[in-house]
């Protein structure tokens, strides 16, 4: 899972899911999640439809823990608005939606 992590692109995507709930539930140590987490947020990711709403489903599970750091979430939140600016109309609507409402926690 980790390699077809690293890999980019689509196979990032499905075994995003598989790896979070590895680390989460059974003490998987991947110090590395969020900065690939954080590579593979490019144009090309918002623009898979078929895939769009879950990995921004799954991209909201993983940045809901009150542990992260704050650079990390400052972090994220600046690619996903410089994203907002040329994603499909769905998922600007949601790339916003989820900044408003971590800037409001």
């Amino acid at each position: 899972l980790t390699a077809a992590y690293d890999a980019g692109g689509l196979t990032s995507i499905l075994a995003l899911s598989s790896l979070f709930i590895l680390i989460q539930q059974y003490n998987l140590d991947y110090p590395e999640f969020y900065l690939r987490l954080y590579a593979l947020l490019d144009q090309r990711l918002l623009q898979m439809a078929a895939y769009r709403d879950e990995f921004l489903r799954l991209f909201a599970l993983f940045m809901s823990s009150d542990m992260l750091p704050a650079y990390l979430v400052a972090a994220m939140l600046k690619r996903m608005a410089r994203l907002a600016l040329h994603a499909p109309p769905m998922a600007c609507q949601w790339i916003l939606v989820w900044t408003y409402n971590t800037l409001q926690a």
